[in-house]
């Protein structure tokens, strides 16, 4: 008889929806798929230079943040472009250090955006000290 099987199913077990136990937030929703994707502030940052400027290289962002390698300048993107609010723009051979990164699809946060504004724009109750 296997002793350990009762303590195995004594130990805490991790959160059934994968989605809502990330280092990213809530997945489910598009507020949450959102603000996941505003946590790192690289991607915050490339964000904001696609919305400025209309695209995005990898020089761009390793010139930003040089302490970021060449070779690994696409991996901070990659969940803009898996979320879809970058796309790349196609282009043939190369290593890949080439990309040029556009605005994709800022459905979720615009979203988020109105979240937030309906949060911010309840009034406040006010807090009450006790003595």
């Amino acid at each position: 008889m296997d002793t350990r099987l009762p303590a195995l199913r004594n130990r805490a077990h991790p959160p059934q929806d994968r989605a809502l136990a990330g280092k990213n937030g809530d997945q489910t929703t598009p507020e949450g798929r959102a603000a996941g994707l505003l946590l790192h502030p690289v991607r915050r940052w490339a964000l904001q230079f696609v919305r400025e400027h209309g695209q995005l290289t990898t020089h761009d962002l390793t010139r930003e943040f040089p302490y970021i390698l060449p070779t690994r300048a696409n991996h901070p993107l990659r969940m803009l472009l898996n979320s879809g609010a970058l796309v790349i723009r196609e282009r043939r051979g190369g290593n890949g250090l080439g990309h040029t990164y556009l605005p994709g699809d800022y459905d979720d946060l615009r979203a988020l955006r109105d979240y937030l504004n309906t949060i911010l724009d309840t009034p406040e109750v006010p807090h009450e000290t006790h003595g």
